[in-house]
């Protein structure tokens, strides 16, 4: 208003002044300013007067059409059942019918990248985010869109205005999650006149991405409208909009229709990214059966016969495929190779390693199966080649000797296998633990390996076993431990070597309480005879 006053004052004193001086010689300079301050005012009120009335009509019929609400929503209900599974595509539509209706300088899209599939978010100079403290909801909310337009002449540079709102941004994010939401109205302030700001302790991580407060984000996207997109009680993320090029503020109308179409759009993203979900876990579900069938490919079918030794295994992995395995290798002078091991972890990276550790062990075992501190230290240096250190595994093998019932045996960091022996009139049997031999494999390449020998007698009873089996705990947190298995050892003596595994497995789920298993479980039973 000043603005305007003074450049039609200027104007009129130059054009008006010179003519009365030449009417009147005496008149002077005073009396030209009084007669030129007089009509600047009255056209200056009269300007904004009629401002008040031509602004709308400028803004109906120059800068956007008479809108429709109904055929709007309609339009985008259509635009939303085709893009719904490509949230690029919907929010493209969706801004382009806002800019159309409203003609908005300035529309920026942020979500959270959590809630949304298929999407990447602006990079390099575009990229920004908002980091609200405490959002119960985790994360930032990153820039994704951001379309301009060219503002009025004579306005002032996107930014260049200080904005604020009524509330913080974050206090009012909160709000549209415990209730109905509305649009928040945003202020255009004189520098250093923001008001609300409460400052973000910002990590290394959101200073990279450009996190800036409440106020500093709305000044910095020219922001005088926020509509939130809400749905479910959950925020996925705001719409900023920018001034209208006709410098006409949002009315009641303009906000009902944007809370329509920001509510139908935060439903069809939240629908998109179920639905991506659903697709992930149905291609995971495939990859993890397909796995499944690979593996139990590696586990042996076969039992080569052995005229002292009945023998049997099993394994159960916790999340379809795992990262233990057992192994029954013949060996050349009826010799044959009992192999247990575990490798850290569950799931798809632990049987990988575990298929790599298996090959090597079948690959390697034929050529020391006469040494197997060499063969330790062999296969412990092929895996601190091939994983990263925070993968390592624990092996027993054991040679078992037919013709002399003698066990030699590698233990690299297992848990030690019992034998059972009737022996010496012990009741119950002597407990004996193959113990010693070494370190896990795959942590330090140097790591040196000794071999053991155990001599064994017709009636002894031997189990090899993970720690899930020991470890497996009940819903109080106790854990099944050796003991137990030892008695369920006990009990069921007079039960077929071939079925013993299958019972000890019985055994510890009935302790757990249910099938669910915190870890991979393998057992291996034998009996020389």
């Amino acid at each position: 208003l000043l603005v305007e006053g003074a450049l039609i004052f200027v104007a009129l004193l130059g054009l008006v002044g010179s003519r009365l001086r030449r009417a009147d010689a005496e008149t002077d300079v005073l009396a030209a300013s009084a007669g030129t301050a007089i009509i600047t005012l009255m056209l200056t009120l009269g300007m904004r007067q009629l401002n008040r009335q031509v602004l709308p009509v400028i803004d109906r019929h120059f800068f956007r059409d008479p809108y429709d609400a109904r055929q709007i929503l309609s339009d985008l209900s259509s635009a939303i059942r085709r893009t719904a599974s490509r949230p690029g595509e919907l929010l493209d539509c969706v801004t382009r019918e806002m800019n159309t209706a409203l003609h908005p300088v300035r529309i920026a899209v942020f979500l959270q990248p959590g809630t949304v599939s298929g999407l990447v978010p602006l990079g390099g100079p575009e990229r920004a985010c908002f980091e609200p403290p405490d959002n119960p909801e985790g994360g930032r909310f990153l820039l994704y869109l951001d379309r301009s337009n060219a503002p009025p002449s004579g306005a002032p540079p996107l930014g260049a205005c200080v904005a604020g709102a009524r509330v913080p941004l974050q206090t009012y994010l909160a709000e549209c999650r415990s209730g109905d939401p509305e649009p928040l109205d945003v202020q255009a302030l004189e520098a250093g006149q923001g008001i609300n700001s409460t400052p973000v302790r910002a990590d290394a991580r959101s200073r990279a991405w450009g996190c800036l407060d409440g106020d500093a984000l709305l000044t910095r996207f020219g922001a005088r409208l926020v509509v939130p997109l809400v749905t479910g009680g959950r925020v996925l993320g705001l719409v900023l909009l920018g001034e209208k090029l006709s410098e006409e503020p949002y009315g009641r109308e303009d906000k009902d229709l944007l809370m329509t179409v920001a509510g139908q759009v935060a439903i069809a993203l939240d629908y998109g990214h179920l639905i991506e979900q659903a697709a992930e876990q149905a291609a995971l579900r495939r990859e993890i059966q397909i796995a499944q069938e690979v593996q139990a490919q590696l586990f042996p079918h076969e039992r080569p016969p052995m005229r002292s030794l009945r023998y049997s295994g099993i394994c159960r992995a916790a999340r379809g495929v795992g990262g233990d395995f057992y192994d029954f290798l013949p060996l050349t002078g009826d010799r044959l190779g009992l192999a247990v091991a575990d490798i850290a972890g569950k799931g798809l990276p632990a049987a990988l390693l575990m298929a790599s550790l298996q090959a090597l062990l079948r690959s390697h075992a034929p050529t020391h199966a006469a040494d197997l501190g060499a063969l330790g230290a062999e296969l412990n240096r092929h895996l601190v080649e091939s994983s990263d250190g925070a993968r390592f595994a624990s092996l027993f093998f054991g040679v078992y000797e037919d013709s002399s019932r003698t066990m030699h045996y590698l233990n690299a960091g297992h848990l030690p296998p019992i034998i059972i022996s009737c022996a010496n009139g012990h009741p119950g049997g002597l407990v004996r633990h193959l113990d010693g031999g070494g370190m896990v494999l795959g942590l330090f390449p140097s790591q040196p390996y000794q071999q053991r020998s155990v001599s064994l007698h017709p009636g002894d009873r031997m189990v090899i076993f993970s720690d899930g089996v020991t470890e497996a705990a009940d819903p109080t947190g106790e854990m099944f431990g050796e003991e137990r298995l030892l008695d369920a050892v006990r009990r069921h003596a007079h039960v077929p070597t071939e079925d013993l595994p299958q019972r000890v497995l019985d055994e510890v789920t009935g302790f757990v309480g249910g099938p669910h298993q915190q870890d991979d479980i393998t057992v291996i039973a034998a009996q020389v005879v």
